[in-house]
């Protein structure tokens, strides 16, 4: 259970940076 949380987390930290990351660019590029 609780390394299915952690690997939850893993996967939220990771859509978040590529969320981030794609906003930056969206704002960037006007």
């Amino acid at each position: 259970m609780l390394l299915h949380l952690i690997e939850y987390g893993d996967l939220a930290d990771n859509f978040m940076s590529t969320l981030a990351s794609y906003l930056e660019k969206m704002i960037n590029e006007d």
